[in-house]
């Protein structure tokens, strides 16, 4: 991306904020070319690059103790070679190693068991969850004393404006230092000639972590105080250093502006949206499916279009009650006996009372609130399957976690045999998936859920909606277990389940209207 493609970008903000991802991919195009000397114009009178480095070498050379607290350790650098030049920079700047022209300390963390150092504590310890990455670090999570600091340290604490580099872990992260701190040792911290140097640094890095050849021993989490050192670093005249970071100033300031009116936009759709679906609830289809065309733009907005639908779903608003469909806690009294008479065990003691605390939103006085191990019972599956076994031809089709619907055929497994629709969640991916067939269920984690007295597909929308947001839970069928759910009448459950396929049919309808305009270019589809 050239200065030129930026600019006709910034002066199609409007159209460009719709593009998935589209602010940060401009955050990153931005330094990119301010890392490549393409952000701001040369200038000629400025001193090269060149001498500014000759300038960090001669302070080094004349300056016994370090800036990091001891003994300055004079590295012998072996220049650059073509090859390891990363790409093509002004003739005023010069590639150079990060260890030449700023000197780092690696942290520490005093022993955790031994409270000593950590009693009484009052000087703040920074590890990596408390870097704030592109902001500053005024707080920490844990502090040490002043034995630690002595003892472990050596005395020595980071000032305030020191910029730190994670390393381990979480790679790359930066933050300047709000307050005198000490840091962990999957922190570096990093001491520049100079503040200017510091601020380039610190605004450039992630690009050059991006860009430069080191990039892969950084995705790969290899680095080390040895590979910190060999990072490639673009070094601009200290001048256009100064003018570089103004510009990725000024020019982050439009982009956090642009993020908030993107949030207000998304808001605001979202609420369109809501009230749109409440029209699609009522029947009124066809003015609602053209407002949705108006509003509807990303296909981010799809995925918000169905979480608002079966919100309206499971919220009792989407479609109105009937006093002739019964009560939820009659249906409830009728599953309890059907467990009993089924023989339905749970692997948890007893279900645990709802208390009113714990109630997330307001439902229908017709519904009732109850834990949603009430409403299925566990199928066994079918013995474990062998990935050596499944085909692309068989008897029976293997249902497992995968995106896959049929994952393969197996011949040698009889199926679990099904008598209604189930529902099979992946207890590892979150996939939920409806089956109406007979079939084996494959990989380890594949849960298959039957219904009791409820309809299976609104048992399907409803995991679909309750499930975990998140793949980092690592047991999510237990999740799913102690979660409350809001129960309705099996005749509303019907109705339910119609007309949301009913509206999900649009949504799909609106999905290959998104992606055909993307295709074809912006403008209203045909009608």
């Amino acid at each position: 991306m050239t200065l030129n493609n930026i600019k006709t970008i910034t002066n199609n903000l409007d159209d460009f904020i719709d593009v998935p991802n589209g602010i940060d991919r401009l955050r990153t195009a931005m330094l990119s070319l301010a890392a490549s000397g393409k952000l701001v114009p040369q200038d000629p009178k400025e001193e090269s690059a060149e001498k500014f480095y000759n300038k960090i070498k001669i302070d080094r050379k004349n300056s016994e103790d370090g800036a990091t607290g001891r003994k300055r350790k004079i590295h012998n650098f072996l220049p650059l070679t073509p090859e390891e030049i990363p790409y093509e920079i002004p003739s005023s700047w010069k590639w150079v190693r990060l260890g030449e022209i700023v000197e780092f300390r690696i942290g520490k963390t005093p022993p955790r068991k031994e409270p000593q150092y950590w009693s009484n504590a009052k000087i703040p310890w920074v590890s990596i969850a408390d870097l704030n990455d592109g902001g500053e670090v005024i707080s920490t999570k844990e502090n040490i004393n002043k034995l630690a600091l002595d003892k472990v340290f050596g005395g020595y604490i980071a000032p305030k404006g020191t910029l730190l580099f994670s390393f381990k872990l979480t790679i790359g992260k930066m933050s300047i230092l709000g307050v005198d701190a000490c840091h962990n040792e999957a922190i570096a911290a990093f001491f520049p000639l100079n503040d200017t140097l510091r601020d380039y640094l610190f605004n450039i890095l992630p690009a050059v972590n991006m860009t430069g050849r080191t990039a892969n021993a950084i995705k790969g989490k290899t680095l080390n105080s040895e590979t910190i050192a060999l990072i490639e670093v673009p070094l601009p005249p200290l001048a256009e250093q100064k003018r570089i970071v103004q510009k990725i100033e000024e020019l982050m300031k439009q982009l956090d502006d642009l993020e908030i009116k993107k949030q207000k936009s998304d808001e605001t759709r979202t609420r369109f949206a809501r009230s749109a679906m409440q029209t699609l609830g009522r029947g009124e289809s066809k003015i609602a499916f053209e407002n949705l065309i108006e509003i509807i733009r990303r296909p981010e907005d799809i995925k918000e279009l169905e979480n608002a639908l079966l919100s309206l779903a499971f919220s009792g608003k989407l479609i109105p009650q009937d006093k002739k469909d019964g009560t939820a806690e009659e249906l409830y009294s009728q599953i309890q006996i059907e467990k009993i008479k089924n023989g339905v065990k749970h692997k948890i003691k007893d279900i645990i009372k709802i208390k009113a605390e714990e109630i997330p939103f307001e439902i229908p006085k017709s519904w009732k609130w109850v834990n949603l191990l009430d409403v299925y019972a566990s199928v066994a599956s079918s013995d474990k399957i062998k990935t050596t076994e499944i085909k692309t031809e068989g008897e029976w089709p293997v249902i497992d976690q995968g995106e896959k619907f049929i994952s393969g055929y197996i011949s040698t497994v009889k199926p679990i045999i099904i008598d209604t629709p189930v529902v099979v969640f992946g207890d590892h991916t979150l996939n939920v998936k409806l089956v109406d067939f007979n079939f084996v269920a494959g990989a380890d984690g594949t849960k298959i859920l039957k219904p009791i007295l409820c309809d299976s597909k609104w048992l399907y929308f409803l995991i679909k909606y309750f499930k975990p947001k998140s793949r980092g839970y690592s047991r999510h069928f237990k999740y799913l277990n102690e979660k409350i759910i809001p129960l309705s009448p099996i005749a509303e459950q019907k109705r339910i389940v119609k007309k949301v396929e009913e509206i999900m049919a649009l949504i799909n309808q609106l999905r290959d209207v998104i992606v055909g305009s993307k295709s074809q270019g912006r403008g209203r589809p045909k009608k």
